[in-house]
């Protein structure tokens, strides 16, 4: 539970400075992340560096760590607007859509 409260917590922390640096702001960060990226061979799977963050929909959470399961699903931080997303959760989802993948196989 505790957990759950500290995710609840990291988003509306996320979406509360999203809404502060606006629209034209958000927009600048996110292409800005595209030069930052820098892609070390085995620091992340596949040489995957960034994943749409589920606060801002940006194309900007540059991933620090990938799931255990192989579906793809990184731990890191937002460019945009901060958001971070912890192993445990990365984990979770990826435990949630491997179970997905499985009962529709």
């Amino acid at each position: 539970m505790k957990e759950e409260i500290r995710q609840r917590h990291d988003r509306l922390r996320a979406s509360d400075y999203l809404e502060l640096i606006g629209d034209e702001e958000a927009e600048r960060r996110a292409k800005a992340a595209q030069h930052f990226v820098v892609i070390a061979p085995g620091a992340v799977n596949d040489g995957v560096a960034l994943d749409a963050c589920p606060v801002c929909g940006w194309e900007a959470l540059a991933m620090s760590g990938i799931d255990p399961f192989g579906a793809g699903v990184g731990s890191g931080a937002c460019f945009v607007c901060s958001y971070v997303r912890s192993a445990d959760e990365a984990e979770e989802l990826a435990r949630r859509i491997m179970m997905t993948r499985h009962m529709h196989n």
